[in-house]
């Protein structure tokens, strides 16, 4: 997993891999054959010589249920939290690679103003610069995902409709993609790819599919923080958070195990970087702009978070 306080390569939580981050790279783009990081298609029993004797690529091998619980766990844990942009689309990006058994993964986020899909993340050390772009609905693979609606299973990227020159170039074989969605909106597109012929099966979809489900709500929360420049530190978060569900300084400082004074301290920084004047302006900005438990529709007990 990437170090996000130092910016450097931490060892990766899922599997036991290690990799380098990057920033924005074409949602299926890559080198063939890098040595930095093996190929995640692996052979599966079945593998092989079919009965009409076409070869049949190997199945890319996902992770053991008792990761993959941990792993969606963990996730669902930082969506429902305050997180920054950068960490909760490299957590994303991270699972969809080591769970579903793929070289790298990459993350896009919808833009309105734009009307385009905007590059947020991937965990390929062989990117390049080159291949750094935006894609319309409907252009290439993260297009195609995004304006389908549905899971996108690419078997042979290089002869497919939607590859791309940049993506052939470095070596793309195969691939999967689908939209994140909140609700009945798009916001996204994850992908998951591999420089090798690699069988995607139903259950790398439902796999990828529920990845971007838990992480869709909190990648556009973040987004909406980020468009705005707060950053708060993870005990201003806390207070936030306390703040929003109603308790007041004396119940907070009960609940974190911190003193009163220190409590009013985090609640004026959140005062002044939300440039207001009461705790009820704060929390009322706070929740326009993503922080936060979410009301959910009416009738509705359940709680969408930031």
């Amino acid at each position: 997993m990437r170090d996000h306080r130092t910016g450097t390569a931490a060892p990766a939580r899922w599997g036991g891999r290690t990799h380098r981050s990057g920033r924005g790279v074409e949602a299926l783009a890559g080198r063939e054959g890098q040595a930095a990081r093996p190929a995640g298609a692996r052979a599966q029993p079945g593998a092989g010589a079919g009965g009409d004797g076409v070869q049949t690529p190997p199945v890319a091998a996902l992770a053991p249920p008792q990761e993959v619980v941990g792993a969606l766990g963990e996730l669902a844990l930082a969506a429902a939290r305050p997180t920054s942009l950068e960490h909760l689309a490299f957590l994303t990006v991270d699972l969809a690679r080591d769970l579903l058994g793929a070289d790298a993964g990459s993350l896009f986020l919808w833009h309105e103003d734009g009307g385009h899909l905007a590059p947020v993340a991937h965990n390929d050390p062989a990117w390049d610069p080159k291949a750094i772009r935006c894609f319309a609905p409907g252009e290439g693979a993260t297009g195609a995902a995004f304006q389908a609606d549905r899971p996108l299973v690419i078997h042979d990227y290089p002869s497919s409709a939607y590859a791309v020159a940049t993506a052939v170039s470095q070596g793309l074989k195969s691939g999967i993609a689908t939209a994140l969605t909140v609700g009945h909106r798009r916001v996204g597109v994850i992908s998951a790819r591999s420089y090798r012929h690699a069988t995607w099966t139903p259950e790398h979809l439902r796999l990828l599919t529920v990845i971007g489900a838990l992480a869709g709500p909190g990648l556009e929360q973040a987004l909406v923080r980020s468009r705005h420049g707060i950053r708060l530190t993870p005990r201003e978060e806390q207070v936030l958070v306390d703040l929003m569900a109603g308790r007041a300084a004396k119940g907070i400082s009960r609940a974190r195990g911190i003193s009163e004074a220190t409590v009013r301290t985090h609640i004026r920084s959140l005062l002044a970087k939300f440039g207001v004047n009461s705790q009820l302006a704060a929390v009322a900005l706070a929740r326009d702009f993503g922080f936060g438990p979410q009301p959910g529709p009416p009738g509705d007990p359940r709680k969408v978070r930031s």
